[in-house]
């Protein structure tokens, strides 16, 4: 499930008019767990924990502030970072946590902020701006670094994370992250063998977003044009789809994310849309740097030679508006939040009458939405608005009785 930093990155027929809820948020962080049965808030002054079927607050921290709280699955198991600069609640240091005893597990400190945590059932990895550590979660031992990497002070990446694991047939553990700074390649690396599987040529510009599907077969990346989503095999480097979001020239990637089948992927950005598009039509399977040319190709036999010519000569911007398969849905947000960071996810609902998938959206100014899709697509069906109690009083966390190894100092991996 995509996550976001801060600072990173009702009405008919699905349209919201203004949300009411919180005036002014304290968010600082929002992620959805791996099948989108939680999601967790990290706040200026602790964390929370919602159960998404039905809604409602399930764990509630407080006594610091919460850069980062990412989950495994339902389980009690959380790796949480703080927000300030003191020992208690440094950006370097990674705290695993019995989220429903708070008691306190293990802690790691690093040589610089943590941006990024990413977890499965095998490996813990933790993400610096020029390296990547990699962890055996269930010791907390570190397997590997990849020292340096690009820089990447966004924190981008993905990790797949499959319910069985990566010995369940067909399944990959594979961790993707910006190559480079300045362009759109993206490195593939095997976190249980502990190799690298390949570098793939997205897209031209820098990577904004990446997300895999549940068993590592697909990638979906976008830039930070946000014109055109790029679906691949990541062990093939074979492009299997090229999505196109829409005809604005432009856009803020936030969160992308597939549903446990990887049949459908979510894409959430500064607009008001969030974008669902259906992948199970026949992919491409083309070489990872081929372009969709079917328009142009359509423009170039009806059109005269000379209007032809200059077809070829478009600018990659407009040939990407023009090229890629249409969203299969959509969910409209408030016009209120337009603009407001947020995270997205797809969940199957299986209330009665009608099992259907929902697409599930959590905005930085203090909103949870969700939206009914249809078997037919188009406009998403708004089912339920949820204030997320940000400002509620938290109690203080405590250690006593613990019976978890907790070193007596902090370490570095």
């Amino acid at each position: 499930m995509a996550a976001v930093r801060e600072g990173g990155g009702g009405g008919g027929g699905g349209a919201l008019g203004a949300a009411s809820g919180p005036a002014k948020s304290n968010i600082r962080f929002l992620t959805f767990n791996q099948d989108a049965s939680r999601l967790a808030v990290g706040t200026t002054t602790g964390s929370q924990t919602y159960s998404c079927d039905p809604m409602g607050l399930v764990h509630n921290k407080g006594g610091e502030g919460s850069s980062i709280v990412e989950m495994l699955f339902s389980s009690h198991l959380v790796a949480h970072v703080g927000a300030g600069e003191g020992a208690a609640s440094s950006q370097r240091c990674l705290r695993m946590i019995n989220a429903n005893t708070e008691n306190l597990i293990l802690q790691l400190c690093y040589r610089s902020a943590i941006l990024a945590v990413k977890l499965n059932r095998e490996r813990l990895v933790a993400v610096l701006e020029t390296s990547i550590y990699i962890h055996d979660i269930s010791n907390m031992h570190t397997l590997h670094t990849i020292d340096p990497t690009p820089r990447n002070d966004k924190g981008i990446c993905a990790l797949s994370c499959h319910p069985e694991g990566s010995e369940h047939p067909g399944v990959n553990s594979f961790l993707a992250f910006p190559a480079s700074d300045t362009t759109g390649e993206v490195y593939v690396f095997d976190v249980v063998n502990l190799k690298m599987v390949t570098p793939i040529e997205a897209h031209t510009s820098p990577i904004a977003a990446l997300a895999f599907n549940p068993s590592g077969s697909k990638l979906a990346t976008a830039s930070t044009k946000g014109t055109v989503i790029r679906v691949f095999d990541p062990s093939k480097r074979v492009k299997l789809f090229e999505l196109r979001r829409g005809l604005q020239t432009s856009a803020q990637i936030f969160s992308m994310a597939f549903n446990d089948t990887g049949s459908l992927l979510c894409v959430s950005s500064d607009k008001s849309t969030v974008h669902v598009f259906k992948l199970d039509a026949e992919p491409e399977t083309q070489p990872q740097d081929g372009n969709s040319q079917s328009m142009l190709s359509y423009i170039s036999s009806t059109l005269s030679t000379a209007a032809s010519s200059a077809a070829v000569l478009l600018p990659t911007q407009v040939t990407e508006i023009w090229s890629g398969q249409r969203n299969f849905a959509q969910a409209t947000l408030p016009s209120n939040c337009v603009g407001q960071q947020n995270v997205c996810a797809l969940r199957w609902s299986k209330v009665a009458p009608t099992p259907h998938w929902e697409v599930l959206v959590a905005t930085f100014d203090g909103y949870f939405f969700k939206f009914a899709l249809s078997e037919e697509g188009g406009e998403c069906q708004l089912d339920k608005t949820h204030p997320l109690e940000t400002d509620v009083v938290c109690k203080k966390p405590t250690n006593s009785g613990s019976k978890s190894p907790v070193p007596s100092e902090p370490h570095e991996p």
